[in-house]
């Protein structure tokens, strides 16, 4: 090339492209670019609110501090005026003219003053509470605020490695199409020609920015290989780009020394300034390192990964703007019917070919279709529903068999007993977006064996069948779809691999809004799952799902069931308002349950019956009728969850079950009676329906380690042939008894610490037996221990004192054995023996008795003392 001349090269070739190219770049970036920092300023003040909030619940909760002091302040003036009722009482009884009128009105003022005292503060507490959820709400805010600036992030590096893609591509189209050989003509000839050549084959192919540029170069002053020379140092400069510019540790990196050298210093400083108008993404983004087999992977962006069964899942969010930007081919435009040839739709479908797009004017077409081609068919007007498929035969009224075809905007109707209304079949990579589905007399969409279709924003409602059926290790991406209405489930999974389920609206069918079977694995997280007849979710059959971040509620049988030996994860949803229960495990279904909230149903948080198992870690049961209710199932864990204020008791375990319960925190429970506080008198009620934990019907749980408080009945209730091992438990504060025992109930309590119970410590009655060893039973606000109505308890080797009755009461048909226990300090007797009582003592260490002695021994009370010390 003539040196002259190489500057007039690079001005009326290269500036067009980058002129043309680089506001392309930008323009789309900018959009993007808006949005991110749109949503980077909602972040910044949403930020700024949680913190302000966090602020104030700590001020809360120092004041709730300075109330908690005043309450327990009361509660010892309380229990003072107590000890001088009781002490009056005694007086009384021995000396019958003894008035106690004052007492009894000092105690009760003082009781008043503390059910005031603690009314204000639990209010205060409850407020505090709403708060705390409203700091978790803002934080699940803040954290969904986080992946959707990620996203735009990663959609915006997409969008930079699409546009210089696609200039490397038509920079090499103008390489390729420019050789032309000089043969035997003259210089001058040659290099007209190959100006000609290049011009003409980059019309063709649609390279109208080089052939404007190439025209205003002087016909004859360049030769091809002057052109490919210079060309191939652009195309150069662009591989480097593509192998590895972007998915580096910056935005921009070094451009400047990409280019550097290959364009003008006026050139160069317009595309840096263009670029550099579009706000950094984060760091880490890295699209070319994508691998996938699906064939529209270059168009989505990853937000994230979880594993399976060693099965990844990797869900994508699509660009179906960037995909119907690929389909460059010829536009056919069809009419409706009123205004054309019958069934011309089809006909223009036969002869489409891939990347041709079929656009379709409102109006009624006739089916049935088949797309097998790789092309656009596109409804127009803006209203899908005004642009209608309609299929009166007893058939697949649309079926796609292309590789990658986009079909959008259409309302396909079928009318097939036997079909579904849209079917995908294998290996199909497919695109459907803003469509309407219906299928009055069948199902929805069928996706067939190794398909992996993309569905978003349809709607797809009142199939007779599933709305969506994925079959035969099929795969996909289902996102942003309204489905309800079905007949069967909203979503049915048999036997596929991971296709993801996100963001859709599933309700109103009158089935399960999904179902997972037959060994399926999937994801499905963030969806909406309401108002469905049956369940929100069904898993069985060896399915495994990961449920994530769904709201799945008010469903009017359960929220989720799994059954049948289903397992999966079921980790951070909020399952709630479902009328029977919110959560079912039976039938060997097997699933980690973690970290969800369990609220509100009407009946039961969480139930786990006939042989059902399953790990429930670290999960919120709260407001429901009955916090856990276990039946006939033997091998599950209940492990560090937090189990309160459910209606009628926290834990329910009946039907020769077993599990283990450990670390949870068990308190406020059997809410419906918590205002019920009438006098000390009421402690002696037995608890028959309510209690934190009731064990009965020959149940046999493993209790251990957990926090079991403030009950407004029992602590823990064992009854009806109810046993099982009780063991390294807290169990205080309960309006009635710490522990229970009655109706042939035989537990075994070890090691755990009775205190500070509005009753007795533990409390046996209708023939309530077991085996009480090695606690620590103190001060309680009636007795230690009580036995009554021919119960029989072995008490070996604890230590009961300072309780406010006596250590031991027995009375009224009450027996048992106590063997080595340490009893002193209590108020009343070390072990008092009332009318009919009758245990056997031995060997155990009575001290510092109180105002009746370390054995008060009633008239009529029997009993046999040995080695008594």
């Amino acid at each position: 090339m003539h040196k002259s001349l190489l500057p007039t090269f690079l001005v009326f070739v290269l500036l067009p492209l980058f002129f043309q190219g680089a506001p392309l770049l930008a323009q789309d970036g900018f959009a993007v670019g808006e949005r991110y920092q749109a949503k980077k300023q909602q972040y910044f003040a949403h930020s700024a609110g949680l913190t302000k909030l966090s602020t104030a619940i700590v001020s809360r909760q120092q004041e709730e501090e300075s109330l908690n002091s005043q309450v327990a302040f009361k509660k010892k003036i309380m229990l003072k005026a107590k000890e001088t009722f009781l002490a009056a009482q005694q007086l009384q009884a021995e000396a019958p003219d003894h008035s106690i009128e004052r007492e009894r009105a000092d105690y009760a003022s003082a009781i008043k003053n503390y059910k005031d005292a603690y009314t204000v503060w639990r209010t205060f507490s409850k407020e505090t509470e709403t708060y705390q959820h409203q700091l978790n709400v803002f934080s699940g805010v803040n954290q969904d605020l986080e992946q959707e600036l990620h996203s735009l992030a990663s959609e915006l590096v997409e969008q930079q490695y699409s546009q210089l893609k696609e200039t490397l591509e038509k920079l090499t189209t103008v390489k390729e199409h420019g050789e032309v050989g000089c043969d035997n003509v003259t210089v001058k000839v040659c290099q007209q020609n190959a100006l000609q050549e290049a011009q003409r084959n980059a019309a063709q192919a649609g390279s109208l920015i080089f052939l404007s540029s190439l025209t205003k170069v002087n016909n004859g002053l360049l030769v091809q290989d002057e052109i490919t020379s210079d060309f191939e140092a652009i195309i150069e400069s662009y591989k480097t780009i593509d192998q590895g510019w972007i998915g580096q540790s910056t935005y921009f990196y070094d451009i400047e020394a990409t280019v550097r050298g290959q364009l003008p210093q006026s050139v160069r400083s317009i595309l840096l300034g263009r670029l550099k108008e579009d706000p950094a993404p984060l760091k880490g983004a890295s699209p070319t390192a994508q691998a996938t087999p699906n064939p529209i992977a270059s168009l989505v962006s990853a937000v994230g990964s979880k594993t399976i069964n060693n099965k990844v899942s990797q869900p994508f969010v699509l660009d179906t703007d960037a995909l119907a930007k690929t389909f460059t081919g010829k536009v056919w435009q069809v009419n409706s019917p009123q205004h054309d040839v019958p069934g011309q739709l089809q006909t223009t479908l036969l002869l489409a070919k891939p990347g041709d797009v079929v656009k379709l004017s409102p109006g009624t077409y006739q089916g049935p279709l088949l797309v097998d081609k790789d092309i656009m068919l596109t409804g127009t007007g803006g209203n899908p529903a005004a642009v209608v498929v309609n299929c009166e035969q007893d058939i697949t009224c649309l079926q796609v068999t292309a590789t990658q075809a986009l079909i959008k905007g259409l309302a396909v109707k079928g009318n097939s007993t036997k079909d579904f209304c849209v079917q995908v079949a294998a290996k199909s990579h497919s695109v459907f977006e803003n469509n309407f589905i219906v299928n009055s007399k069948g199902g929805g969409v069928l996706v067939q064996s190794t398909a992996s279709p993309t569905m978003s924003r349809n709607t797809i409602h009142d199939c007779r069948g599933s709305g969506i059926f994925i079959k035969g290790h099929a795969q996909g991406v289902y996102s942003s779809n309204d489905i309800f209405g079905s007949m069967l489930s909203g979503i049915a999974i048999s036997t596929s691999e991971v296709p993801l389920i996100q963001h859709n609206t599933i309700h109103d069918t009158h089935d399960a809004g999904i179902y997972v079977f037959n060994g399926a694995a999937a994801t499905i997280r963030h969806n909406d799952i309401f108002q469905n007849k049956f369940a929100g979710v069904v898993v069985e059959d060896n399915a495994a799902p990961l449920i994530e971040k769904n709201q799945i509620y008010a469903n009017q049988k359960t929220g989720i069931l799994v059954r049948n030996n289903g397992r999966g994860k079921i980790t951070q949803n909020t399952i709630s308002r479902n009328l029977e229960a919110n959560l079912i495990v039976s039938s060997g279904g097997d699933p980690v349950v973690l970290k969800n909230s369990i609220n509100s149903s009407p009946q039961i948080g969480i139930s786990i019956m006939d042989e059902g198992r399953g790990e429930f870690t670290s999960n919120e049961i709260i407001d429901n009728k009955t916090g856990i209710m276990v039946h006939g199932a033997t091998v599950f864990s209940v492990t560090e969850n937090i189990i309160r204020n459910n209606k009628n008791g926290g834990v329910v375990v009946s039907g020769q079950s077993g599990g283990t319960f450990s670390g949870n925190n068990i308190h406020a429970n059997c809410i419906s009676n918590h205002d019920d506080d009438s006098g000390f008198l009421d402690f002696m009620i037995p608890t028959s329906s309510c209690s934190e934990i009731i064990i009965k019907d020959h149940a046999a749980p493993v209790i251990v380690n957990n926090e079991i408080h403030d009950s407004a009945k029992a602590g823990i209730l064992i009854q009806a042939q109810g046993a099982g091992s009780i063991k390294l438990n807290r169990i205080y504060a309960n309006k009635f008894s710490g522990v229970e025992i009655s109706q042939g109930a035989t537990p075994m309590l070890e090691n755990n610490s009775i205190f500070a119970n509005h009753g007795n410590g533990v409390f046996c009655y209708e023939h309530g037996r077991g085996a009480i060893k090695s606690n620590q039973i103190y001060e309680n606000i009636l007795n230690g221990v009580e036995i009554k109505n021919e119960s029989s308890p072995y008490l070996l080797s604890n230590e009961i004192y300072d309780n406010k009755g006596s250590g031991v009461l027995v009375h009224t048909s009450g027996a048992g054995l106590l063997e080595e226990n340490k009893i002193r300090g209590n108020k009343v007797a070390g072990v008092e023996i009332r009318k009919a009582g009758n245990p056997q003592l031995l060997n155990n260490t009575l001290k510092g008795g109180g105002s009746s002695g370390t054995l008060w021994i009633h008239s009529g009370g029997m009993g046999n003392i040995i080695e008594k010390k």
